[in-house]
């Protein structure tokens, strides 16, 4: 017996075929030569699992019945609307090509219909008359679209919106609106956030700081949006993001210390449910320049919020961290060549696999020739708790002037994870390896699932010798980091000239990247924000980032809302952002002062906290 397929192609008229692209209009009925015809460019029958795409003309001389005139097979339109594509089914030996939405032109009118045929034979079909229904073909777009800032703030002179909502309002067309659809397209990577909403107003959420959009609203006649018109779109854009640290006055002395004896380099992790009586507090790593304990101490907080108060009221607990083995600046008493390590950068990653923290730091290898410093990491000993980095137990810190303990077999040795070119553990294309960020999506878990595809952003400088001090990539296949590389083996810049990345997870596959700019352009402010989306892939690789071109600044005030020029921003290096659930309270650390500052060089005071104003 023919197949249904065949039976429909065996319907073609000899010399009818015709190549009809996929995306071809909609159905249309019309009267010619008095005769009703119907033309459908486009419908989709499923037979055995496959699917099958036709085009076929349909002509009668009364509006309720038809005969095929014509029929061809056309490509699969993958992307074809399911809610307004043809289809033809069968059951029970009828056939029903079902059109969901067609317009009628009669006599210069132009009307939407949605409709149903039913045939026994694939050759004539006739109108389901229940299954007429009138759909306005043009309906009116909304009008008076309005897209403007929200959330105003004032702190000292200086007066900003939300950095990453806009409200859009509009006036409702002259009919009943199913729902309304409002997109806004960003102009740098055209990424869009859509949203739906019963009436005006809105606010959209989710966007990028400082950006450019393009806003536009659709009204929908039916849930499936069948019957819809667009307002043209409106521009509009985002406020830049505004820090102010905490404190009193306009300077680092007033301004409040979360941690008092230490600068730069620091990591704040903080502890889930998994971490038992821990869960909701947090473990603060920083370096300290404490007399004995010199390299990286451990601080906590008593209490859970993710606010000020609890994040200034860190302690430390002195029996602890990871100790350099070498005194600065002779590093006499070095007991290892290989274990002269001094630590610098870190970041905790707790671990859902074996429940453990792993410490991701910098350390340069102080007895090498040109001190090379390179990216390592030490799994705790005390699982998620985060505390204790030495396999000996009867020892509650690593290090300490003449320690071997961070030399192969020592009791804190420490692995490497981003070697340098030439070396026979770990190479990769860099001659420099130092302050890194781990991306991972903390929205989702506190605990990093070690997934292939997780990326790593280094600071350092290419064996290639292009840059110096640039920004790369380096990307997790499931056991090792690979910073990628060109066609010629040298290291891609992700950005040039700068240090200190810093990020933050936005959900999804969305990310925001920080970094101090070493350019010398723009304002001469340091701090820059970049965005990476990986919607497409659902993993954030090297493409997925803006360029270096398109970062924004950021701006820093003092508590009392005055404005810190470009010099005093530049004290406030080394910055880190708490990984939290709620992108609605964003804290910063950073230094209080240093010898970037050209006015005032010197060392930090301490390390102080900003809190993002207009999130």
């Amino acid at each position: 017996m023919m197949s249904n397929v065949a039976r429909w192609s065996a319907l073609l008229i000899s010399g009818a075929l015709f190549a009809v692209p996929a995306n071809a209009a909609l159905p249309s009925l019309e009267v010619s030569g008095g005769l009703y015809v119907l033309s459908v460019p486009y419908l989709e029958y499923s037979a055995n699992g496959s699917i099958f795409a036709f085009s076929a003309s349909l002509s009668g001389s009364r509006i309720t019945s038809y005969r095929l005139s014509q029929a061809s097979s056309v490509a699969l339109d993958k992307s074809a609307a399911a809610a307004t594509t043809p289809v033809l089914t069968e059951s029970a030996g009828t056939f029903t090509l079902t059109l969901p939405y067609l317009e009628f032109l009669n006599g210069g009118t132009r009307s939407g219909y949605a409709a149903a045929l039913v045939s026994k034979d694939l050759a004539t079909f006739a109108v389901d008359a229940a299954s007429v229904k009138a759909i306005s073909s043009n309906p009116d777009a909304p009008t008076n679209v309005s897209v403007a800032a929200t959330d105003g703030k004032t702190a000292g002179t200086q007066s900003f919106s939300s950095s990453t909502k806009l409200a859009v309002s509009w006036s409702a067309p002259g009919y009943a609106v199913d729902h309304y659809e409002i997109s806004a397209v960003e102009s740098i990577k055209n990424t869009t956030v859509t949203t739906a909403s019963a009436s005006s107003p809105v606010t959209l959420g989710g966007l990028k700081a400082a950006t450019a959009y393009q806003v536009t609203v659709k009204a929908c006649k039916d849930s499936a949006c069948q019957s819809a018109a667009s307002a043209a779109a409106v521009s509009a854009a985002t406020s830049p993001e505004y820090w102010q640290l905490q404190g009193t006055g306009n300077g680092y002395a007033n301004a409040t210390r979360a941690v008092k004896d230490g600068s730069v380099l620091s990591w704040v992790m903080h502890w889930g449910t998994e971490a038992g009586s821990l869960a909701g507090r947090h473990e603060y790593f920083y370096k300290t320049v404490a007399a004995g304990r010199d390299g990286v101490a451990i601080a906590t907080t008593a209490g859970t919020a993710t606010d000020v108060a609890t994040l200034t009221s860190f302690v430390t607990d002195t029996a602890l961290g990871l100790r350099n083995p070498c005194t600065p600046p002779a590093y006499t008493d070095c007991a290892s060549n290989s274990g002269a390590l001094e630590i610098n950068a870190l970041q905790a990653i707790p671990v859902a696999a074996g429940k453990t923290v792993r410490l991701y730091m910098e350390a340069t290898s102080l007895k090498e020739t040109g001190s090379p410093t390179r990216i390592y990491s030490l799994d705790s000993k005390d699982g998620l708790t985060g505390q204790r980095y030495s396999s000996n137990a009867a020892k509650t810190y690593c290090g300490g002037s003449g320690s071997t303990d961070y030399a192969p077999g020592g009791a804190c040795a420490l692995t490497t994870v981003i070697g340098l070119s030439g070396d026979s553990v770990k190479p990769s294309p860099l001659k420099q390896a130092r302050q890194f960020k781990i991306g991972y999506p903390t929205l989702d878990s506190w605990l990093w699932n070690g997934a292939a595809g997780t990326y790593m952003i280094v600071t350092g400088d290419d064996a290639c010798g292009k840059y110096s001090n640039a920004l790369f990539y380096a990307v997790y296949d499931g056991t090792d980091w690979t910073v990628q590389s060109d066609g010629s083996g040298c290291a891609k810049a992700l950005v040039a000239k700068a240090h200190g990345p810093v990020l933050v997870h936005l959900g999804a596959a969305q990310y925001k990247l920080y970094y101090e700019d070493q350019s010398g352009g723009m304002s001469g402010k340091p701090l820059r924000l970049l965005y990476g989306n990986g919607a497409a892939s659902g993993k954030v690789d090297f493409d997925a980032w803006e360029s270096s071109a398109s970062a924004r600044e950021v701006y820093f005030l003092w508590p009392d809302g005055t404005l810190l020029d470009a010099q005093d921003e530049s004290g406030l290096g080394d910055h880190m952002i708490v990984s939290d659930s709620n992108l609605a309270s964003q804290f910063m650390f950073h230094n209080l002062g240093g010898f970037d500052n050209a006015k005032s060089p010197s060392g930090s005071l301490g390390l102080g906290i900003s809190k993002l104003l207009n999130p």
